[in-house]
C-alpha cells in the first residue's frame, strides 16, 4: 500500500472520530461560515454540515487521487507543465507522470491536512457563545497559502529543462 494512501485512510478515520465526538455537543444548526473578523454569519443543520463535509472530503480524494492515474490516459497538449514537451517525450513520458502522482498525492495530503484543522477549529468554533472562529485560523491559512507558494515554486523548478 502506498503511504499517500495509508495517509488518507487515517485522515479519513480521524476526520469521522472528531465530527462523531464533536457532533453531540453542539447546536444544531451549526455555525459553518465565518466573517473575516471570526464571527459566525453563515449557519448550517448538523445532518447538512455533515453531508456537506463528506461530499468536499469525497472530492477532494477524487481530485488528488485519481487525477494521477488518469494522466496516463491524457493527450500531452492537455497537460499543462512546464516544458511539457521535454518531460513527456515518450521516452520521460512514464517517469515524469509517476512524479506528477507523487506530488499530486502530496499537496492532497497537506490539502487534506488544511481540511482536517479547518473542521477542527469549525467544530470548535461553536463551543462558544456566540460561535467565534479561533485566531488560530489565521495562521493556518498563512500556513496553507505559503506551502502552496512553495509548492508550486517547487514544481516550476523541477521541471525545468536540465542543463
Amino acid at each position: 500500500m502506498r503511504p499517500s494512501i495509508a495517509a488518507l485512510i487515517i485522515g479519513t478515520v480521524l476526520a469521522a472520530m472528531r465530527i462523531s465526538w464533536w457532533l453531540p455537543q453542539l447546536p444544531d444548526p451549526l455555525a459553518t461560515h465565518f466573517a473575516g473578523h471570526g464571527l459566525a454569519n453563515g449557519w448550517m443543520s448538523q445532518d447538512g454540515f455533515v453531508i456537506f463535509s463528506w461530499v468536499m472530503w469525497v472530492v477532494l480524494v477524487l481530485s488528488f487521487w485519481t487525477l494521477g492515474p488518469l494522466l496516463r490516459r491524457v493527450p500531452t497538449s492537455l497537460v499543462n507543465l512546464p516544458n511539457r514537451e521535454y518531460w513527456l517525450a515518450p521516452e520521460r513520458r512514464e517517469a515524469t507522470i509517476e512524479r506528477l502522482q507523487r506530488w499530486m498525492e502530496r499537496f492532497g495530503l497537506a490539502t487534506m491536512a488544511f481540511m482536517v484543522a479547518v473542521l477542527e477549529l469549525c467544530l470548535r468554533a461553536n463551543t462558544t457563545v456566540p460561535p467565534r472562529l479561533p485566531d488560530t485560523f489565521g495562521l493556518l491559512l498563512g500556513l496553507c497559502l505559503g506551502g502552496t507558494a512553495l509548492f508550486v515554486i517547487g514544481m516550476v523548478r523541477a521541471f525545468r529543462l536540465p542543463r
